[in-house]
Formats: C-alpha cells, sequence, structure tokens
C-alpha cells in the first residue's frame, strides 16, 4: 500500500491554536529538547540524537542512547544555513571544529537554527515549552514494534504524536529515533506486517505483530502532520549593507575575522563602535558624512571632565623617594617579569639579607609625574596584609625605582598554568583578595586591574594584590576605560561612569579562571569577548557541572550585569561564609612550591628530605580515610567526598634519617580526574587503594596504574592497600591482593581506616622503600 495525503486532525490543530496564544508571562521555560539528525564529523556523517539540556547548557549528541559528543553552550562560535546548518564551535583554547547538521523537515531545521544561533549570541538565553511542542500536544497511538537494524531486529516501543512518532528502547526516557510527520516523510506497507518509512536522511522498516497493529498505526500516521513554522528571516546578512557600510574596511575585516553576526553589529552598533576604538586606537570607525550615523558611533564616546582638576598632596611624587641609585642597595638583578608601565627584577639586598621585587617603570616623570605618585602613595600609605608593601622608592636618572615584597610563589596565572586550581585554595585566595579590595574601596578608591597576573603569592602563601598604576579615586566618578580588556566590567568598555564595583566584577573572572584556567569568553578572542560583556554580560562558568551550588552561586553574583544591583565585597565576604584565609593547615596551593622552594624554607633544619606520596583509586574507597588515620589518629565514618585533592603532611623518623611526608589525596570520581593527574608529577611515593568489600574498585587497579605511568613514569615506589579489612562483606580476598601487587612488582598491605590496623607500619614500610631507591641513586628527587 502507497502513502496517502495526510491530514493533521482539527482537535490537534485547535490545541495548536491555544498553545500560540499564550504571551510569554504564562509559558514554561524549556529545559530540554531532541532532534534527530544527521551530523558530519569531518568527511564522514554519522546519525544523532541532538539533546539540549538547558539546565546544565550542554549539547549532547546521543547514539543508541549512549553519549557520544557533547558541546557546552558557551564554545558556540557561529551558526549558518544553507543547505545544511553550520555550527562552529571552539575549545577552551580557541581551537575550532566545525559541524554540519541535515535534519528531517524544514520545521526542524527553523527550531534547531534559532536554539544554535541564539546560544552562540548568549549562552544563557531562556526558551519556552509552548514555542517548542507544537508536535506533541496530543498523543494518539502506542503500539510495540521492532525495528530492523544492520545485523537484527530490536525491540521498540512506538509512540504516535500529532506531528511525529517516537522510537524508545529499554529506557522509556530517552527517545532512539524521532520522526517528525512532515510532507518528505512517506509509508509503504509491505507483507509480512512490514512498515517501511522513509525520510529525509533515513529508512526505517518497522515489523508488527499482527495485521491489525500495521493498520491502526498506518491510519493514526495519515492523521499527523508536523507544524510548519515560518520561514528563517535575518534582517541584515552582510556587514556591507545597512549601517555596517558605513564601517571602515579595517573595522569590517576585523568583524568579519573575529565571527560577529551583523544583524548583532547593527542592533548594537553603538558598543560596537566604541570596542572597534579601543581596538584600532581610532578617534572614528565609520566613514562618511551621515549625521545618525555619526551621533550613534559616539553615544559611548568619553565625554571630557567638567570642572576643576583637584590635586592631592599626598599624591606627590618626590616625597616618598630618595634620590640615589638603587644599585647601592640590590644586587643580582633577574629579570622576573614585564608589563606595559615597567619591568620587574629579583634583586639581593647588598647586606644578602633576603630577596625584594624591584619594579622600573617605563616612563619619565615628565611624562606620568602624577600617575607615578598615585601608585606609590598608594604602596606607602595602605596597611593591609593582601596588599602589596613598599619597602622603598628611589628617583634616579628621571626613573623611578620601586622595592617591594618579594612574592617567591608567583602569580596566580602562573600557578594554574598546567591545570586549575582545586576549589578549597579558590576560596582561600578570593576571600583573601576580596579582603584587600574591600580595604581598598573602603580607602576610597578603585583598583580597576584585578586579573589572575596581578594577585601573587609570597613564600608563606599569603595573597597579595600588586600594581597599582591604574587605581582612581571613587569621587572622581571614572568614566574611562582602564584594565585588562578580558577582565573588564560592561560599564567599563562601554565608559559610562562607573564606581568599585568594576572590581567585583573582575573578582568574578578572577574566580572563573582559577577553576577553569580561563577567563569568560576568552576561547572567543578579546573583540568578541568585549563586544558579548559589553552587550550580554558574563556567560558564567562554562560548565556548571563541575561545580558545587555555592561557587556557581558566587560567580553569579559578581557577573550581575547592573552595577547597582552587584554585590560588594563586604556582602561577598558575608556569603562566602566561613573565613578560609587563616590557612590552618596546608592545602593543594603546596603544589606551587614543589618546584621552586627547597626544603630549607621550611626553616625545620632537622628534616633530611621531603617525599611526595600520592593516594589514588576509586571514588569511595576510604582514601581521605586512611590518610586522616595515619596523619592525625583520627577516623569519622562519613567523610565529605573529595573535590579535587586533599593534602596532609607528617614527620617520621627512619632510624637517624628525619623525612617529612607530603601526601597528596586525590578525587576517585572520574569528573574530577582532570584536575588530580596534575598532582601525579613529582611523586615518589604512590598508594592504590581498593575497597575489598567491593570488588569492582579491585578490578580497576590496572586502569590507575597506566594513568600512574602516563603522568610519572617510574620515579616512584608502588604499595597497594586493600582497605576496610573489618569489614564482614568481603568479596576480594588476601591472596587476590598479594597476586595482584606481585604482578606489578609492589608492596601489599591490607589494612583498616576504621580500626588503625597496618595504616602505621604501611606508610613507614613505604618510606623506608623510596629512602632506600633515593640513597642508591634509584629514585630522584629533582621533581619531588
Amino acid at each position: 500500500m502507497q502513502n496517502q495525503q495526510r491530514k493533521l486532525d482539527d482537535e490537534s490543530l485547535h490545541i495548536i491554536k491555544e498553545l500560540q496564544q499564550i504571551p510569554d508571562s504564562k509559558k514554561t521555560f524549556l529545559t530540554e529538547i531532541c532532534f534527530d539528525v544527521a551530523i558530519t564529523f569531518g568527511k564522514r556523517t554519522e546519525y544523532r540524537m541532538l539533546y539540549f539540556n538547558f539546565n546544565l547548557r550542554k549539547i549532547f549528541f546521543l547514539r543508541h542512547a549512549k553519549v557520544r559528543e557533547e558541546i557546552l553552550f558557551s564554545s558556540l562560535s557561529q551558526v549558518g544555513l544553507d543547505d545544511k546548518i553550520k555550527i562552529i564551535w571552539n575549545d577552551l583554547f580557541g581551537n575550532a571544529t566545525t559541524h554540519y547538521i541535515i535534519t528531517q523537515s524544514y520545521s526542524d531545521t527553523v527550531q534547531i537554527f534559532y536554539l544554535l544561533r541564539t546560544l552562540s549570541f548568549h549562552p544563557l538565553s531562556r526558551f519556552f515549552e509552548e514555542d517548542f511542542k507544537h508536535d506533541i500536544v496530543k498523543k494518539k497511538y502506542s503500539v510495540k514494534c521492532k525495528k530492523r537494524g544492520q545485523t537484527a531486529w530490536a525491540h521498540r516501543q512506538m509512540i504516535i504524536y500529532n506531528g511525529e512518532f517516537i522510537l524508545f528502547g529499554d529506557n522509556p526516557h530517552i527517545p532512539l529515533t524521532i520522526c517528525p510527520l512532515s510532507s518528505k516523510v512517506s509509508f509503504t506497507i509491505h507483507a509480512n506486517y512490514i512498515l517501511e518509512i522513509n525520510t529525509a536522511i533515513r529508512k526505517i522498516i518497522l515489523s508488527f505483530s499482527n495485521d491489525h497493529e500495521l493498520n491502526m498505526t498506518y491510519n493514526t500516521l495519515m492523521t499527523c502532520e508536523q507544524f510548519i513554522r515560518p520561514p528563517v528571516i535575518i534582517k541584515v546578512r552582510t556587514f556591507t549593507s545597512n549601517k555596517l557600510a558605513y564601517l571602515l574596511n579595517s573595522c569590517r575585516d576585523i568583524c568579519i575575522k573575529n565571527m560577529l553576526y551583523p544583524d548583532e553589529c547593527v542592533e548594537h552598533f553603538a558598543v560596537l563602535c566604541e570596542i572597534l576604538r579601543a581596538i584600532t586606537k581610532k578617534r572614528s570607525v565609520t566613514q562618511g558624512n551621515k549625521k545618525e550615523i555619526m551621533i550613534e558611533e559616539d553615544e559611548y564616546l568619553k565625554k571630557p571632565q567638567i570642572g576643576k582638576k583637584i590635586i592631592y598632596p599626598e599624591d606627590e611624587l618626590k616625597q616618598y623617594c630618595l634620590t640615589d641609585d638603587p644599585k647601592k642597595y640590590y644586587k643580582n638583578f633577574v629579570s622576573v617579569g614585564k608589563g606595559g608601565f615597567g619591568d620587574v627584577y629579583k634583586v639581593q639586598r647588598i647586606d644578602e639579607q633576603g630577596y625584594v621585587a624591584l619594579k622600573v617603570l617605563k616612563h619619565s616623570v615628565e611624562e606620568r609625574s602624577e600617575k607615578m605618585g598615585i601608585e606609590v602613595a598608594r604602596m606607602k600609605l595602605w596597611d593591609h596584609p593582601n596588599l602589596i608593601k613598599m619597602i622603598g622608592c628611589w628617583l634616579f636618572g628621571n626613573q623611578v625605582f620601586i622595592s617591594m615584597e618579594y612574592c617567591s610563589l608567583g602569580t596566580l596565572k602562573t600557578i594554574i598554568k598546567n591545570q586549575p586550581m582545586p576549589l578549597q585554595d579558590i576560596a582561600y585566595v578570593i576571600q583573601c583578595s576580596l579582603k584587600g579590595l574591600e580595604y581598598i574601596h573602603k580607602q576610597g578608591f578603585i583598583h580597576r586591574d584585578i586579573k589572575t597576573t596581578n594577585i601573587m603569592l609570597d613564600g608563606n602563601y599569603n595573597v597579595k594584590i600588586i600594581d597599582f598604576g591604574l587605581v582612581v579615586r571613587i569621587s572622581s566618578n571614572p568614566s574611562n576605560r582602564a584594565g585588562s580588556k578580558s577582565y573588564m566590567a560592561p560599564e567599563v568598555i562601554k565608559q559610562i561612569p562607573y564606581n568599585e564595583k568594576v572590581d567585583v566584577w573582575s573578582i568574578g573572572c578572577v574566580a572563573q579562571e582559577l577553576f577553569e584556567t580561563q577567563p569568560p569568553y576568552k576561547e572567543h578572542g578579546v573583540i568578541k569577548g568585549m563586544f558579548k560583556t559589553a552587550v550580554y554580560g558574563a556567560e558564567g562558568l562554562r560548565d556548571i557541572t563541575k561545580a558545587p551550588v555555592d561557587f556557581v552561586d558566587f560567580i553569579n553574583k559578581c557577573f550581575v550585569f547592573e552595577s547597582k544591583d552587584r554585590a560588594s565585597c563586604t556582602e561577598l565576604l558575608t556569603c562566602c561564609g566561613k573565613d578560609t584565609t587563616q590557612r590552618q593547615q596546608p592545602t593543594a596551593l603546596d603544589v606551587v612550591d614543589a618546584d621552586t622552594i627547597s626544603s630549607n624554607t621550611f626553616n625545620e633544619s632537622s628534616i633530611d628530605y621531603i617525599f611526595k606520596f600520592i593516594i589514588i583509586g576509586e571514588f569511595s574507597v576510604g582514601k581521605t580515610c586512611l590518610l586522616m588515620r595515619f596523619q592525625d589518629g583520627t577516623f569519622r565514618e562519613e567523610y565529605e567526598s573529595t573535590i579535587g585533592v586533599e593534602f596532609g603532611t607528617k614527620n617520621v623518623q627512619i632510624q637517624d634519617t628525619i623525612i617529612k611526608l607530603r601526601i597528596w589525596d586525590t578525587a576517585g570520581s572520574e569528573k574530577f580526574r582532570c584536575i588530580t593527574r596534575g598532582y601525579f608529577r613529582g611523586s615518589v611515593g604512590a598508594i592504590i587503594v581498593y575497597d575489598i568489600s567491593n570488588r569492582n574498585t579491585f578490578e580497576h587497579i590496572d586502569e590507575w596504574v597506566q594513568e600512574l605511568e602516563k603522568y610519572n613514569p617510574g620515579n616512584h615506589v608502588l604499595m597497594i592497600i586493600g582497605n576496610k579489612c573489618d569489614s564482614s562483606q568481603r568479596t576480594v580476598t588476601t591472596d587476590e591482593g598479594k597476586n595482584k601487587a606481585k604482578e606489578l612488582n609492589a608492596e601489599f598491605f591490607e589494612c583498616s581506616a576504621k580500626t588503625g590496623e597496618n595504616i602505621e607500619r604501611a606508610f613507614l614500610t613505604l618510606t623506608e622503600l623510596v629512602l632506600r631507591d633515593v640513597s642508591s641513586g634509584k629514585i630522584s628527587l629533582e621533581n619531588n
């Protein structure tokens, strides 16, 4: 039987009409939606279920109900439409990937294109269920059938709605096939209760149990039709039409290169012109004399300040300077940094009583005397433990030299170069930074250049905000653009009057960068990032599934678009809760000195060696319990699961040798391994823990050995520990544990963190074996 003319039933038409009349104020936010498509991956094309999850802000590519690929909403860079939907997305480091999506109907094309393009404008965009559910307003028929695959028939549950049918497998919540019932779909009935369905991208063959079910299915499908959506209309498609035709050619090229949308640029033309001025350093970025274009271009142009300029005696530079050569006071100049306003050197005091940082300002006194005076005055007059302190200042050879505390652990940017920072350390750093900023704001100033390169750690892990070259008084009502582009608040980019809340925005950028290694929009480039920030605000965390709710909430408080509604530093400190700025115990921040600080830095002259141990294994095997039992003899039945890493230290004595053990306890959950792998490096002792009552944890030992060898090859002693030997629910025998350890050439112990059995013995044995190999030269402590 061949396909007949299909017509949607009147009841479904009536429901759809009512749906279209619901005002936005009464609609429900869309949380998820699926489309059955074909997607190109390089030169190959494969079927995928395109699953949008708006709570997780991700697009999942499913195949047979399993996630094969995923894209963050925030990574979408550009979406285009020709005969296929073209999407370009960037990874965290700006590497672009292109896919083409082939849909089953024009209405699917319209919906997918609209979703993707809107999300590429702003990843926090929201949509309504009522605007996308026209094809499932009425469930018409449900029947069991079989679908022919490449090699066999598979059982399916078929549900027919007014505008599409869906095939489910064993999981009734995850569709395996969705077929929109557009005019392109045709049906043919064959012998043996077979229904052939031809769509724009595939052929579906279904088998039914009897003639009745086949005919019911066919007849129901004949009363179904996909809702026909209006065509896609993009008002401005090129940079040579509308207002954009007046842009300078060089500015149009910048827009095209940075993948800005023409219609988006027309809508926010004044913002675009302001950003182009900032990038090109041109007074005007348009050509021609059209008055309305010139007026709009100048909307955010900084207006000259009216009124008499106030001179503050405390900002007079020379009162803080010695007129002498700083080389009389310091020696051994080593360059450690260069910036826009000066170079920084690590120098040693002439009396050899330690090191300081010496900043040599680039400009002569005549060029920037006032700015230099403000910077030097702040360093001299401000007194807060989280602000860098000036030691001395010299005016010599028409140049200014500023000596200040030396921060041996470097900038936050350096610390997160190879991996993100664990959450407990982010909390410590951000709280300290907020306290420093709160002090600055209470003194009546704005820092204006908060970023990861302007926050440092000294040798005692104290957080120090540096670089006061852009500080300005709040009372001056500033509006000029200042700071680093990736950390600017919207009002700074647009050069509208702002206050101290711009520092709060920058702190949000820093917190996001510490967690994800990149500030907002960095993968899309500086220009596009500035445009999106000025128009839409920040994107928030890219992947909220990796962060606890409190951290997501903190970031969102920093990124409130309107500065009047944005939290202050004091309010953020209040919402942070527990004060973490007094570090009673070392945390994962201690990794930064593993490569930069020798053992005598600890002022423990009796210590002969420092060994780094790492504890790894599956989730919930008791790694933290083992560490706590060994470190301080405590045990709790319930420990909060480790996020990233925990850290402990203990001094032990092996005969006449005193050794400081620095022990890293890593998270076993797969989602944290991208963080914990970075801590494998330099460990000289590795403990793989399994739970004797959970065989699955034992069977994953080989995977952990492979991880260890990949990220810390060879230079360690391996130990296998079977934890919870007090348990009566044993599923792994002692002999199995011994044999596995023998196979891996590892030491073996069964322990109980609950009772303390064998804990001390295991750690001391590992320490003895490492000491033996260090003494023989088999293990090197160079990277320990």
